[in-house]
């Protein structure tokens, strides 16, 4: 006797924002089920997240198949609407040990074209005795340098400058920003952006 085909599973979706007449009861994935979990989407232009990424086939025990027609022409159309992309560039340095040093963090290129006005810093840990100072380079120039951060700044402080080397701070695709610290040690633990104020203008730090 032949084979019988791999069953078809739907995946019934049930989010009401997508519970609307062009997508109600319309499954979101085609294919074979196997394992438990499901992982189909990734980073798809959801609030918080920016650009389009669909994550066809799937692995590591999950269901394993398609985008159906329908969410891919949806998800097509959120990314050329520009829905979830930011409008400038953010540029964010996560730092767990903040130890002196000369390019101490990870050399980020940028996303895309835009301009940049401010420096977002937000304290996780700190040093009881020993101040925080850093620099932000854009392609090997120090475009920031932030205060000296005083010692035993509480966690969850966040603190905002505007003194950029240029305002606003233009920045063009693959620009290559790094960050130095040239006074800290192991026990600060802090997260820096370079970003655009949402606010017409900005002023001192908070």
């Amino acid at each position: 006797m032949p084979k019988s085909a791999s069953p078809i599973t739907h995946v019934p979706v049930k989010t009401p924002m997508f519970d609307g007449p062009a997508f109600k009861g319309t499954a979101l994935l085609e294919g074979n089920s196997g394992g438990s979990g499901m992982e189909a989407v990734s980073g798809a232009g959801m609030p918080g997240n920016a650009g389009v990424s669909a994550v066809g086939n799937t692995s590591a025990g999950g269901v394993g198949g398609q985008l159906t027609r329908p969410w891919i022409l949806f998800f097509e159309s959120l990314e050329q609407s520009g829905i979830g992309t930011p409008s400038q560039p953010i540029i964010g340095f996560v730092i767990n040990t903040g130890a002196t040093g000369t390019n101490v963090g990870p050399m980020l290129p940028a996303p895309f074209d835009g301009t940049a006005d401010v420096v977002v810093l937000v304290v996780k840990a700190s040093d009881g005795s020993t101040p925080l100072v850093f620099d932000i380079k854009q392609n090997g120039t120090v475009i920031f340098s932030s205060p000296s951060i005083a010692a035993g700044t509480a966690s969850g402080t966040l603190m905002t400058f505007v003194s950029l080397s240029d305002e606003p701070l233009t920045i063009t695709y693959n620009d290559i920003f790094t960050i130095d610290i040239s006074s800290g040690s192991s026990s600060w633990m802090f997260t820096a952006v370079l970003e655009t104020s949402t606010a017409s203008t900005a002023s001192g730090n908070t």
